[in-house]
């Protein structure tokens, strides 16, 4: 039993994700859930091109400026990409 923990943590985390990026639809972004097919936990298509989104759970919530969780890019905004502006 105590391996789904870990399962149901990482199940969690993806939902979440997927919840966050269908907002940035406001910003003509379009998200893509998880597929059987390949090993994408999200893709998002958007104005600043097409992201793959690999989700990593973990059990403690990120303090900001630490590089956890910023956003797209990891900058702290949608849309932002590593090493832009």
């Amino acid at each position: 039993m105590a391996q789904l923990g870990p399962l149901v943590q990482g199940i969690r985390g993806e939902r979440e994700v997927g919840r966050r990026l269908e907002d940035l639809r406001a910003l003509g972004c379009v998200p893509f859930p998880p597929g059987e097919e390949f090993n994408v936990d999200h893709a998002l298509v958007g104005p600043g091109g097409m992201f793959a989104i690999e989700t990593k759970t973990i059990s403690k919530r990120a303090s900001p400026g630490t590089g956890g969780g910023g956003g797209a890019g990891g900058r702290g905004r949608p849309g932002a990409r590593a090493g832009a502006g």
